[in-house]
């Protein structure tokens, strides 16, 4: 789990929190980061666009029910604090980075002990290659990844129960679905196996701009598998 006090600002994005709700561990998030859900935030459209699914399944949600759950959460959450003007101009202009991304991430380089959740990994990958030509130290450690997410939810939750909720929208992202195994049915050892790997290698991508492993409470030791996010 992330230390308590760690951040006080966490800025999740539209796809990670879409594929939480399909999951139905969105209302976990404030168990791993130690924090009040009043300390996350997100864009407020997205609000409008899940209570707009409830009554017509859309794309977001995929189906009414999962909309309404995302709703029920997202009525709770903050909106972004005033981001670094600058900073969000130029990343708007990367087309891997979308204006929703750039928002937050510009939010959580204006501020203090915030961090970014993400889903996406094409930006993630855009920011790092920026990274490598000097750019945005403002935002070195305050990006974390879906997978750094998951496996602190394997931690929670247990492999008996993070399974029955990734088997509940299993095409919602292609990596839980390798890790988990494409019927669902990968060995405990192996999805520990694979968060690590999966982790590991976006981290590589991000440069120095993924949460550091310090920032987490002791490396997590899941049936031997050493997995350190």
């Amino acid at each position: 789990m992330f230390d308590a006090g760690r951040f006080t600002l966490i800025l999740a994005d539209i796809d990670l929190i879409s594929k939480l709700a399909q999951w139905r561990l969105l209302h976990r998030l404030p168990d791993i980061y130690a924090c009040s859900i009043s300390q996350i935030a997100t864009l407020p459209s997205l609000v409008h666009r899940a209570y707009k699914e409830i009554g017509n399944s859309g794309k977001l949600f995929k189906d009414t029910d999962t909309a309404q759950y995302a709703y029920d959460f997202l009525v709770q959450l903050s909106d972004p604090p005033p981001p670094d003007g600058e900073l969000m101009s130029e990343l708007q202009t990367h087309p891997d980075i979308d204006s929703g991304e750039a928002l937050l991430i510009a939010s959580a380089a204006a501020h203090d002990k915030s961090l970014f959740a993400t889903g996406d990994k094409r930006a993630i990958t855009k920011l790092g290659a920026l990274r490598k030509e000097g750019k945005y130290p403002n935002i070195c450690g305050k990006l974390t990844c879906l997978e750094q997410i998951l496996a602190c939810m394997h931690k929670l939750l247990g492999f008996a129960d993070m399974q029955s909720c990734i088997r509940l929208s299993p095409d919602a992202d292609r990596a839980a679905k390798a890790i988990w195994g494409s019927r669902l049915d990968n060995s405990e050892a192996s999805v520990c196996e694979g968060l690590v790997s999966y982790t590991s290698s976006i981290v590589t991508l991000a440069e120095d701009l993924m949460i550091e492993t310090q920032s987490l409470s002791a490396t997590e030791e899941i049936q031997g598998n050493s997995i350190k996010l």
